[in-house]
C-alpha cells in the first residue's frame, strides 16, 4: 500500500479504496494501522480537513466502549 508520503500527502478516496480494498484491517487493538491512516488522510481529503482532525475522531471512536468490546 504505497500512497505518497508524508501525512499531509493528498489521496483522493478511490485510490485510497483500489490500495486497500484487499488489505486486513486489524482490530481496534491496533488503532495506528497503516491502512488507517491511508483512510484517514483519504477522508480528510475528500471532506477538506485537517488529517489531524480525521485521525483525532478516529481516536476517539477506538476508545469507545462499545466499539472496544469493554464495559463503561
Amino acid at each position: 500500500m504505497e500512497l505518497g508520503t508524508g501525512t499531509d500527502t493528498e489521496i483522493p478516496l478511490m485510490e485510497a479504496y483500489r490500495a486497500t480494498k484487499n488489505a486486513v484491517v486489524p482490530q481496534y487493538r491496533e488503532p495506528d494501522a497503516e491502512v488507517r491512516r491511508i483512510w484517514d488522510r483519504a477522508v480528510a481529503n475528500a471532506a477538506r480537513v485537517p488529517q489531524r482532525t480525521i485521525s483525532g475522531w478516529r481516536t476517539l471512536m477506538d476508545a469507545e466502549p462499545f466499539v472496544t468490546g469493554q464495559r463503561a
